[in-house]
């Protein structure tokens, strides 16, 4: 199973903001390629964060790429929410195949949704194939709209890795008290 972003990128909070949390915003220029870092610290925070919570903080596209189908027939997607597949490609011996995706359907919820077809099973991945689905998740269209905790746990984490500027932390996953204490209730349930 291979995910990969087949858009522009995460969704990041404005860089003012994260200035603000740092209480950076008064009286500082960007003379010496500040912002950049600042960037990659807010970058590196969402990525943790949605590995940890299993979800697109913001939708995006994505496209998954599996060489077999999981229990009952079905693929289980590795990040959500998803609410439909928008197109899938069979690729097998050289050639792509485009697949009609309009029986197919996403389980409800927000983590590990299961895709399936109506009435039947997804097509076979035959050996050495690629069955490749393409998809949009994420919990909302843009940074205003991310849950507040989960927002706020970027910004405390991106500040994390600004004041230790790579020195190690102990603990769970190397993550501040606070940030783990604001995903835990989202964190996918373990079956």
């Amino acid at each position: 199973m291979i995910l990969s972003e087949a858009g522009t990128g995460p969704v990041l909070p404005p860089l003012a903001a994260y200035k603000e949390h740092l209480r950076l915003s008064h009286g500082f220029g960007d003379e010496g390629g500040e912002d950049a870092l600042l960037s990659g610290y807010l970058a590196a925070a969402v990525a943790v964060i949605e590995r940890r919570t299993g979800r697109a903080l913001g939708r995006r596209a994505f496209s998954l790429a599996v060489s077999r189908l999981g229990p009952e027939g079905c693929v289980v997607l590795p990040v959500g929410p998803v609410e439909t597949i928008s197109d899938a490609t069979l690729e097998a011996g050289g050639a792509a195949t485009p697949l009609d995706v309009s029986g197919w359907s996403v389980a409800p919820g927000s983590t590990r949704q299961a895709v399936s077809r109506s009435g039947a099973p997804l097509p076979s991945v035959p050996p050495g194939g690629v069955l490749r689905l393409g998809f949009d998740a994420g919990l909302a269209a843009d940074w205003d709209g991310v849950p507040a905790d989960l927002a706020q746990a970027v910004m405390m984490l991106a500040a994390d890795f600004h004041a230790r500027r790579g020195t190690e932390r102990d603990g769970d996953e190397g993550l501040p008290a606070p940030v783990i204490a604001l995903t835990a209730p989202w964190r996918p349930a373990r079956l």
